[in-house]
C-alpha cells in the first residue's frame, strides 16, 4: 500500500484536538455516540477500560457528556465491565489499582452494580508476590528469584488461567457487542501486554504480564502511581493482545508530550503500509487491515509534535 493510501484510510479513524479537555471531550462524543447505537439495537455492550493517567481526561468528562445522549447512561449502567489489568501484589482497591481508578471515575459516577463488574483481584498470590517484591530488592542470587517467581505464578495458576477466564467467558455469553478503550504506553505495550511477551502471541484472554523496566518507570515518572520504581510491582494481570484486537469497537486515546516521541517512532516504523507489525511495537497491530476499520485514535497537539503523519492529518482535518 502506498503512503498516501494508508494516509487516506487512516484519517476518519484519527480525531486530533489542540487541547486535551476537547480531545477527551470528542473521544466522549464517539464513545456515547457507540454506546446509544448498541441500546438502540436492543444491544448489550462488554466494555474493557484502561485506566492509566492518560485515561484521567476522558473518563472525567464522560459523565457529563453521556448525560447529552438518551439512554446512554442506562446502556453504561447495563452493560459488564472489565479492567484491561491490574497489579500483583496489592491489596484490593488499594489506591495505586487500576480497580480503585475505575471506581472512582467510572463504576461509582455511573452508579455501576457490583454484579456488572469483573474486577482484576490484585491481592490473589500477595503473600508471594510481596517476598519476591523484596528478593528483588535484596539482590538476591538468580536462582532464589527464579524459585520466588516460580512460587508466584503457582499462586496464580488457578484465578489466572481457570476462575478469570471463566467470568470473562461467561460476560461475552451475556452481551453482544464487546467495545475497548485503552491507551499506548510509553514502550508501545497494550494494556500490560509488553514487547516481545507471551500476551502477544497466546490464545488465552488474559496472563501473567512481566513488566519492562521502561514500563515500570512510566508509573513512576509519568502516571505517578508509586513513589520508587521499587515499589512499581513487576508482574500484573493483563488481557492478552487476542483480547483487545477481538473487540468489535477500540477507542485508543493518547494525550500528552510525554507520548510525543512514542507516537512518532510508531508512526514511522509502519513505513506506510497496513502490514509491518513488529512484536517490539505492540500497538502496531492495531494498524492490521481487518483491525484499523474499527479503531478510533484520539490525539492532542502535544501528544502528535513529533510525528509528521500525525501532523499532516491535523493540517487536512
Amino acid at each position: 500500500m502506498k503512503k498516501t493510501d494508508f494516509i487516506k484510510a487512516l484519517q476518519p479513524q484519527v480525531f486530533i484536538e489542540k487541547t486535551t479537555k476537547k480531545m477527551a471531550y470528542q473521544a466522549t462524543l464517539e464513545f456515547c455516540r457507540t454506546m446509544a447505537s448498541i441500546t438502540k439495537e436492543g444491544k448489550r455492550s462488554f466494555n474493557l477500560w484502561a485506566s492509566a493517567g492518560s485515561m484521567i481526561a476522558f473518563q472525567t468528562v464522560l459523565p457529563s457528556t453521556a448525560l447529552q445522549f438518551n439512554y446512554v447512561i442506562h446502556a453504561i449502567k447495563d452493560a459488564i465491565h472489565m479492567q484491561l489489568d491490574d497489579y500483583v501484589g496489592l491489596p484490593k482497591f488499594d489506591e495505586a489499582s487500576f480497580g480503585y481508578d475505575l471506581n472512582r471515575r467510572v463504576y461509582n459516577p455511573f452508579g455501576i452494580e457490583a454484579q456488572n463488574i469483573i474486577y482484576f483481584d490484585t491481592s490473589v498470590g500477595m503473600p508471594a508476590a510481596i517476598y519476591l517484591q523484596n528478593a528483588i530488592m535484596r539482590g538476591d542470587n538468580k536462582e532464589e528469584i527464579k524459585e520466588s517467581t516460580r512460587t508466584l505464578k503457582n499462586a496464580l495458576q488457578y484465578y489466572l488461567y481457570t476462575k478469570l477466564p471463566k467470568q470473562i467467558e461467561e460476560a461475552k455469553k451475556e452481551t453482544d457487542i464487546t467495545v475497548a478503550v485503552i491507551g499506548i504506553g510509553v514502550d508501545y505495550h497494550l494494556a500490560f501486554v509488553e514487547p516481545k511477551s507471551h500476551l502477544i502471541k497466546t490464545q488465552k484472554p488474559v496472563g501473567l504480564a512481566e513488566l519492562t523496566e521502561v514500563s515500570r518507570r512510566q508509573q513512576v515518572e509519568l502516571d505517578k502511581r508509586f513513589a520508587s520504581l521499587w515499589k512499581v510491582p513487576k508482574y500484573a494481570l493483563s488481557v492478552s493482545l487476542k483480547t483487545i484486537l477481538e473487540a468489535d469497537k477500540i477507542f485508543v486515546i493518547v494525550p500528552y508530550e510525554a507520548k510525543a516521541d512514542t507516537l512518532a517512532k510508531l508512526f514511522s516504523s509502519l513505513n506506510g503500509s497496513y502490514g509491518d507489525i513488529q512484536n517490539d511495537i505492540v500497538a502496531s497491530y492495531l494498524f492490521r487491515e481487518d483491525i484499523l476499520p474499527k479503531t478510533k485514535f484520539f490525539f492532542d497537539y502535544d501528544s502528535i509534535s513529533k510525528s509528521e503523519i500525525l501532523q499532516s492529518l491535523a493540517n487536512t482535518s
